[in-house]
């Protein structure tokens, strides 16, 4: 269903009535510090965003790094066997699953998201 246009005239004169309607009204100002204060908004953003990038690199490098350290304590244990397993366990916790978390809640963006995110930059 398509609607019709009003003819031109019918524009014109809803225009010219509106503008007769609002003659008398004042036009509206800015505040008087709005370049400021937008400015100011406008730099904490850019900041904002350059922090999260960095952040989002790091991640990046910090999640391949862990993935090359998981997989020497997984041939570690292999070789080894599970006599040195409780000492490589706790360190693949606390230097691979730790960092990661706080790096996420630093980040606050969906942890699949940045997977993606990362095989994208590695492809």
């Amino acid at each position: 269903m398509s609607e019709e246009r009003p003819r031109t005239g019918e524009r014109e004169a809803v225009h010219r009535a509106l503008g007769q309607a609002l003659r008398g009204v004042p036009e509206p100002q800015l505040s008087p510090f709005f370049d400021r204060r937008l400015e100011a908004r406008l730099a904490v953003e850019r900041r904002r965003k350059r922090f999260l990038r960095r952040f989002r690199w790091a991640l990046q490098v910090y999640w391949l790094l862990a993935a090359a350290a998981s997989a020497v304590i997984v041939l570690q244990l292999g070789t080894r066997g599970l006599a040195s397993a409780p000492v490589l366990l706790g360190t693949l916790a606390v230097g691979v699953v730790l960092p990661s978390a706080v790096l996420l809640a630093v980040l606050r963006k969906d942890p699949i998201e940045l997977v993606f995110e990362t095989l994208d930059w590695l492809a």
